[in-house]
């Protein structure tokens, strides 16, 4: 059984979302910089590079790896990823089983 899906609005993420071109953060309401966390956002693809599985592999994982569902689309954090993994070691599973990361 997969975990709940975690669904996420773009505009929830707007102080997480990393700014483009090292331009510092994105301007507050009052015209104050916000202090976002710089997370990148991985897709699909980018995972399955990094980790050299299939993309159907990340599809088939992807809310056990911790994937922002963003409608249509996933993105993941690589520091996330990288947890929900370390926790699936070291509750004893083996390479062969899936992630679980709760």
């Amino acid at each position: 059984m997969r975990g709940a899906r975690e669904v996420v609005s773009p505009h929830s993420l707007a102080t997480e979302l990393p700014v483009a071109h090292g331009q510092g953060s994105p301007p507050a309401a009052n015209g104050d910089a916000i202090d976002a966390p710089e997370t990148e956002f991985l897709t699909v693809s980018e995972v399955a590079a990094r980790l050299r599985v299939t993309r159907n592999w990340v599809y088939n994982h992807a809310d056990a790896l911790g994937a922002v569902h963003l409608g249509k689309y996933l993105r993941f954090s690589w520091p996330r990823v990288l947890e929900c993994l370390l926790q699936s070691r070291t509750k004893g599973q083996g390479s062969r089983s899936a992630p679980s990361c709760s």
